[in-house]
């Protein structure tokens, strides 16, 4: 389902400030930091909550599978984590209207995958297309020290 809205606002020929640009970084300390040096970052999980997250999480722990009482506690956990979602989408959302509004150009960092993972060493080289492991190696990692051949 889907709305179309018409607000009757006329879209400018032009940005209010055309000349100015900007680009963005996500980061993990500070939600974005801008290359203006903006920081824009705010709590989406007030203390209170993550006090009563706790004892949520506590009573999980302690109640019986399948209960009607596990099932209220998890259902009172999704309803924090819902409103903390709420306050993450509204905050994007907000920010980047912000930074749209006063910038023309923002340009950010593009990552080829989802969640956007560090650069890994690339892996031991093999020119001879063998099985050959990396020195230093137990076997394979799949058999997390188990009765696996160590020989190549």
């Amino acid at each position: 389902m889907s709305f179309l809205v018409d607000d009757q606002a006329v879209t400018p020929a032009q940005h209010a400030m055309p000349g100015t640009a900007v680009g963005i970084d996500r980061g993990v300390k500070t939600a974005v930091v801008t290359s203006d040096g903006d920081f824009h970052d705010r709590p989406f999980i007030t203390a209170g909550e993550i006090v009563r997250y706790r004892r949520l999480q506590q009573r999980l722990a302690r109640s019986k599978r399948g209960s009607a009482n596990r099932h209220n506690t998890i259902t009172a956990m999704g309803r924090i984590m819902s409103r903390v979602s709420d306050r993450r989408g509204d905050f994007c959302a907000q920010t980047a209207a912000r930074i749209v509004a006063k910038n023309a150009l923002v340009v950010s960092k593009t990552c080829g995958s989802r969640t956007c993972p560090p650069a890994h060493p690339a892996p031991w080289p093999n020119p001879a297309g063998t099985s050959a492991r990396r020195p230093g190696s137990t076997g394979p990692s799949w058999t997390k020290g188990g009765t696996a051949s160590n020989s190549p």
